[in-house]
């Protein structure tokens, strides 16, 4: 009654969205050989987390979909669930989100709800909060009608879960306290 979960933390490059993919997919096949059943990637893994203003480049953000897509193409057969995170467009608003992927699909895309403004982070130049986002559904080019927002949670066998995203964890009443 056991769920084998890894915590992965590839090499990226700053808006290198190929290379990134690539070792996130090395991780994906060493955690598969495990047999791990969920693996979690760090936030904005497949962009990398310090692209700057480079997130407002739409040629990036098109890229970071197609990462998406082929990590969704790549799950196929693995038996293993994958959050990884990336930035979505959404509304013309930028969020920074964890896309859960299982057997080829988009199970959904969680936004970070608290976005941090000090010290080094200085998240809301690029990215909004997602706290309002509940029971949408969005189209991709890739699948449409995926889930979309805080509220999503997930379900294997007799275990439910979802997703926080790093700052969420931190505010006064994180999103786990509601999710639970």
């Amino acid at each position: 009654n056991f769920l084998k979960v890894s915590a992965a933390c590839p090499i990226t490059n700053v808006a290198d969205v190929e290379f990134n993919v690539k070792n996130i997919e090395k991780c994906i096949d060493l955690a598969a050989k495990e047999s791990v059943k969920l693996i979690v990637f760090p936030e904005l893994a497949v962009t990398s987390y310090s692209c700057g203003d480079l997130f407002t480049q739409s040629q990036l953000l098109k890229k970071a979909m197609e990462g998406i897509k082929n990590l969704c193409d790549y799950s196929v057969g693995k038996d293993l669930l994958i959050a990884v995170g990336a930035p979505f467009a959404y509304n013309y608003t930028l969020y920074n989100c964890a896309y859960i992927i299982f057997e080829g699909r988009l199970l959904g895309i969680i936004p970070k709800q608290a976005i941090p403004n000090y010290s080094e982070l200085y998240e809301k130049r690029w990215f909004s909060a997602g706290n309002h986002l509940v029971d949408e559904k969005v189209d991709l080019d890739f699948q449409t009608s995926v889930p979309f927002g805080t509220n999503l949670l997930f379900k294997t066998g007799a275990f439910k879960f979802s997703f926080e995203i790093c700052e969420d964890l931190w505010v006064t009443i994180p999103p786990s306290s509601y999710l639970s």
